[in-house]
């Protein structure tokens, strides 16, 4: 029996999301079937348009697509990522897939949108083969003592700070 993990990717830098697609497709090139749920990022991103056309990874975007903070999010937000963690509930235990991305989903705690025991909750009670995979900046100490690999991002440089917008194909 295959032996799942929990790995988080988090911090200030760019290439959280990305890191987990690269560890998605490394897990398709073995045959395993992966689910990836972005609970901030709408459909429009460059992941979502390969997967479109590709067919895998699945991508399910259910972010509402804007820029929120602890100022900004309101509750509908909450709602919606509320009913997202219940899809993801639902999706876990189905069992139909090895690999799950619960894309900024980090975000979503730190911000207040999701309760994090209810997450922990979750990803402690998959299936034991299933990997997990969460992202995010700012993901909350309970989420990083569980999980069995962290990799802290840094931002040592962007352009963003030079006041070069996010470039499409690359940013997003």
């Amino acid at each position: 029996m295959k032996k799942g993990i929990l790995l988080v990717f988090t911090g200030e830098g760019k290439g959280k999301t990305t890191a987990s697609l690269g560890v998605s497709i490394r897990a398709i090139g073995y045959g395993l079937s992966t689910l990836i749920l972005q609970f901030i990022k709408r459909g429009d991103t460059g992941e979502v348009l390969f997967s479109r056309k590709y067919g895998e990874p699945l991508i399910v975007p259910l972010g509402m697509g804007q820029f929120i903070d602890k100022k900004s999010s309101n509750p509908i937000e909450t709602i919606n990522c509320s009913l997202s963690l219940s899809l993801a509930r639902a999706l876990i235990s189905s069992e139909l897939f090895d690999v799950i991305v619960l894309d900024e989903v980090g975000v979503a705690v730190s911000l207040g949108l999701l309760d994090v025991k209810a997450l922990l909750d979750m990803v402690n009670s998959r299936p034991k083969g299933d990997t997990i995979i969460i992202t995010g900046r700012n993901t909350p100490k309970s989420i990083i003592k569980n999980a069995d690999i962290v990799s802290d991002v840094g931002d040592l440089k962007h352009h963003f700070k030079r006041g070069i917008k996010a470039i499409e194909g690359i940013d997003f």
